[in-house]
């Protein structure tokens, strides 16, 4: 797989969502059977509390809180739960639509397999109910609300399928990603950034393609050039002082990278302030 499609593989399979049903939560009783005739659309299944088992497409899995289905058109699953341990269950019917507002079929789209384990069963559950409450209320804002919850929530499905929970290092990926975007200016090398994370080089690279879809330097230009522009366009620092500032000795340099990251040259995001500032003081 070239990095083209790694990165793909990170992203969401659908442009919009559309919900079909509310989203539910369902308490279940003490002798509740779940067997539904085939569905007829996609439906977010999230255990919040309890313990049982599901039978799906051929196959037993344990459930337990955390425990995450997204089931599609045609699944017949057959759920049985611990009566001393009662299921909390998160439900919500919904279609998925590419960016033309075409429907997406089953068989276009790869879901995550049955049963994925939440990475922060807690925040599940709190999502899980804000988007439940948010729906109930109503009103528009509600159902907005209610929606990009949702969404969020399947991202962090993807997320937990596509950079496994538990993968060694991956905290201290994510630590070393904030020192940088936070601290862009310092003197990083691929070296030094293996170093904080205690990683091999080629270790480093792929866990940063897994986490942002680009190497470490790559990272390291993106976050200096998006703190270039800002400097540029809101302080009075001359385009010099900004690229010392950001740890550039070589003002040609910055302006040649700055130019074939933002797409023009330093000298235009300049204009475009001083530009702004003008029209700011004739309406005076």
């Amino acid at each position: 797989m070239n990095a083209q499609s790694r990165d793909a593989a990170l992203d969401l399979p659908f442009a919009t969502l559309g919900f079909t049903g509310p989203p539910r939560l369902f308490y279940w009783d003490r002798d509740y059977h779940w067997a539904p005739p085939p569905l007829p659309d996609h439906d977010l299944w999230a255990i919040l509390d309890g313990s049982g088992v599901v039978n799906l497409r051929g196959k037993r899995h344990d459930l337990r809180p955390g425990s995450c289905f997204v089931l599609q058109p045609g699944d017949c699953p057959n759920a049985k739960h611990d009566p001393a341990n009662p299921l909390v269950a998160f439900y919500c019917h919904f279609n998925m639509h590419d960016r033309f507002g075409r429907k997406i079929l089953p068989d276009q789209i790869e879901l995550p397999p049955p049963g994925l384990p939440a990475e922060d069963p807690a925040l599940l559950t709190s999502m899980a109910r804000r988007c439940v409450s948010c729906y109930q209320r109503g009103d528009t804002l509600g159902q907005r609300q209610a929606r990009l919850t949702f969404e969020q929530m399947l991202a962090l499905l993807w997320q937990w399928w596509r950079i496994p929970p538990g993968r060694p290092g991956n905290a201290k990926i994510a630590e070393v990603i904030r020192e940088i975007e936070a601290k862009p200016g310092l003197q990083w090398s691929v070296d030094s950034i293996a170093k904080r994370a205690c990683l091999s080089r080629s270790q480093l690279t792929r866990r940063f393609k897994a986490h942002v879809g680009m190497g470490p330097m790559k990272l390291v230009i993106r976050a200096r050039i998006e703190l270039a522009k800002q400097l540029i366009m809101e302080s009075d620092m001359t385009v010099s002082q900004v690229a010392a500032e950001l740890g550039y000795t070589d003002i040609y340099f910055f302006s040649r990278q700055f130019k074939h990251v933002a797409g023009y040259p330093p000298s235009r995001a300049r204009h475009a302030r001083n530009m702004a500032i003008r029209r700011k003081d004739a309406s005076r």
